[in-house]
């Protein structure tokens, strides 16, 4: 079994407040791991990219510390394992990834 490269994020009840947002910082961070290694992710809604899904880390995050920017990425692999050898790289691919993000977010205004 293997599954999909997909940075998702939740959707209560429609499009959250700040969908926007959410799909912008996302694709900057999928563009910036696609040129680094080539991986391809998708994006979006939980219940868009996958199926309907509670109780996750971003569930968590955005329902207990009202965190505006809450993701899930799943990484390439066969089901939910990776072999030793693919460790490095899809931690290198994910580090520039959340590298990007990280600049974005830090020129946005949340207040």
């Amino acid at each position: 079994m293997t599954t999909d490269n997909n940075l998702i994020y939740k959707n209560f009840r429609g499009s959250p407040s700040n969908k926007n947002i959410l799909d912008a910082v996302a694709e900057n961070i999928t563009k910036a791991i696609t040129a680094f290694s080539g991986t391809k992710y998708k994006v979006g809604p939980s219940s868009e990219v996958m199926y309907e899904a509670a109780g996750g880390a971003d569930d968590f995050v955005l329902g207990i510390y009202n965190v505006p920017l809450a993701y899930t990425l799943e990484l390439p692999g066969d089901g939910f394992h990776i072999s030793p050898k693919e460790i490095l790289p899809y931690a290198m691919e994910t580090f520039v990834g959340l590298l990007e993000g990280c600049k974005i977010v830090h020129e946005m205004d949340f207040n």
